[in-house]
């Protein structure tokens, strides 16, 4: 099976994701008025670590689907589960 071309199966309710879509750049769209970062949790993360939440499984699942091994700025996205207690830290 072509990893590039595969088409997600979804729900209904859910679009289709089609892998071979254009890459996205860095910080594509979001504009540089939060220059002030945060940096109380970076101990528990590593950097680069985005955290997403959804309120329903079937949605995590897809969206976990569609985006794991996509480039994001020529890096490979890989996507993990973790507990919600350390999501909640």
């Amino acid at each position: 099976m072509d990893s590039k071309n595969t088409i997600c199966p979804f729900q209904e309710g859910f679009y289709e994701c089609d892998r071979s879509s254009e890459l996205v750049g860095p910080r594509k769209g979001i504009k540089d008025d939060d220059e002030k970062e945060d940096h109380t949790y970076n101990h528990v993360f590593e950097p680069g670590s985005i955290l997403v939440e959804y309120a329903r499984t079937e949605a995590c699942r897809s969206a976990a689907h569609c985006l794991h091994r996509r480039f994001f700025d020529g890096r490979m996205v890989t996507v993990q589960y973790i507990p919600l207690s350390l999501y909640r830290a």
